[in-house]
């Protein structure tokens, strides 16, 4: 989701195939137990780091939404996909869990199926849980209009105040910081306030008050940023 590798899965996977057959084999339990923990934590990780992956993406989509970016949905669903098709061999390790616990007769290897089976049942949920919220909230984020966002909606207020003076503004890479995006402008200072940095930085309040005065809400929605290598 985002960068998060649905190969991931793949170790927990191994583990609970060595669990299984660790108990039909019959091995000790002093064995198997240990196995078996392995399992719990590398399931405790795993859902905690896609929890994480996925909620870190979902804040970062919903700034890019509200900045103006359209959302890049079939990219984003690819590796939910992956991880929900890869959530179905855990769905068959878990009926073979089941399976195995219909014919187990020892105690212990009982009690070590009993935990693989309330184990794996957890990381199957909560992969499912996970995964769906995670659709559900790129669905809906993807069929908001970037053209109404607040982002869009103050680039417009500023380029045409810029264009009032004279200038020539282009549309630049996003600000982005910790999940935070907005939009950004770049654009040629006024040749006569190009070695004037206060007489530009008063240019700017200008354009800032006007912006203000029209929709205030929209303040700090765009980065204004002096392009002084480009010409006006």
């Amino acid at each position: 989701m985002g960068s998060f590798d649905p190969r991931q899965m793949d170790a927990p996977l191994g583990q609970v195939r060595r669990v299984l057959t660790l108990i039909h084999d019959k091995a000790p339990s002093d064995e198997v137990a240990p196995a078996v923990a392995l399992f719990e934590q590398m399931r405790a990780d795993f859902v905690l780091r896609l929890e994480k992956k996925s909620l870190e993406v979902l804040v970062t989509v919903s700034a890019s939404v509200k900045a103006g970016f359209p959302v890049a949905k079939d990219k984003l669903l690819e590796e939910c996909t992956a991880i929900e098709e890869r959530r179905a061999n855990f769905r068959n390790m878990l009926d073979a869990v089941r399976k195995l616990k219909k014919v187990a007769r020892q105690q212990k290897r009982n009690d070590a199926i009993h935990r693989m089976e309330a184990a794996l049942r957890e990381f199957h949920k909560d992969i499912g849980r996970i995964a769906t919220r995670y659709r559900a909230e790129v669905e809906r984020l993807s069929s908001i209009d970037p053209s109404q966002s607040l982002g869009a909606q103050a680039q417009k207020l500023y380029e045409a105040a810029l264009i009032r003076r004279d200038l020539r503004p282009e549309r630049d890479a996003p600000f982005v910081e910790e999940g935070d995006v907005v939009p950004a402008i770049a654009v040629a200072p006024p040749p006569d306030l190009a070695d004037d940095p206060q007489g530009l930085l008063a240019f700017e309040d200008g354009i800032h008050d006007e912006v203000e005065a029209a929709a205030p809400h929209l303040m700090g929605e765009v980065v204004l940023r002096w392009a002084h290598d480009r010409r006006a």
